[in-house]
Order: structure tokens, then sequence, then C-alpha cells
């Protein structure tokens, strides 16, 4: 073996699973965030997206009628209105229901890279180099 064979030995290591990591990010997320659940909502918060979720989850209206409408799609609030229906509606909930969202982006985020490179290379100005 060569020095650098010895200095930097094969991994034989697999990743951990996407079903080990998402859980634990997420209880780090929701302890650090455990004194801010219970606040009111605020800004944005209160002047659109919840009652913009609560018409969903009361009516089923994808258009708002309880705030002005704008152009934000409706996914974030179809989400917020599903995680209502199943949990209850509180202040609690959304909150822990959002948190679950980022750290389920936060843990995805090296396969969204990885996937990004590998389409990077189907990219014209990639394959012209």
């Amino acid at each position: 073996m060569s020095a650098p064979d010895k200095l930097n030995p094969p991994r034989d290591r697999k990743p951990v699973p996407l079903w080990v990591v998402l859980p634990v990010i997420f209880l780090v997320v929701v302890g650090v965030h455990w004194p801010l659940l219970r606040l009111p909502y605020y800004w944005n918060e209160a002047g659109y997206y919840i009652p913009a979720a609560r018409d969903l989850l009361l009516q089923g209206t994808l258009i708002p009628h309880s705030t002005p409408s704008n152009a934000h799609p409706p996914l974030v609030m179809a989400y917020l209105a599903l995680a209502w229906k199943i949990l209850g509606y509180s202040t609690v909930v959304t909150r822990t229901a959002m948190l679950a969202l980022s750290a389920a982006v936060c843990a995805s985020a090296p396969t969204d890279s990885a996937i990004a490179a590998q389409l990077s290379k189907l990219s014209p100005v990639e394959r012209a180099r």
C-alpha cells in the first residue's frame, strides 16, 4: 500500500437512511423551538396563511374568503388544513407541522443536491465543455 492509501483508507460505510435522519432532525428542530411553539400568529401567518388554511379546512375552498386572495399557491395552506384535520386546530399543531416540513427539507438536502448535480450534467452548457 502506498502512503496516500494508508492515510485515506477506503470507506465501506453506507449512508444513514433518511428514515433515521428525519426523526433526529425533527426532534432537534422541535427542541430548539420548544419555547416558541405557543406564541400567537404573527405577520404573514395572521394576515394570510392561517385564515386561508382555515377557509380550506372549514369550507374546502382553495381561494380564501376571509382574507384577500393573492398569488400564493395553496400547497402550504392545504398542508396546514390536513394537519389540523388530523391533529386538531391549534397554534402548537401549526408550528409543529411547519417544523416537520422544515426538517424534511433539511434531511433531504443532500439528496436534492446530488440530484441537482446529476441534472446539471444534462444541461447544454455542461455538455459543451
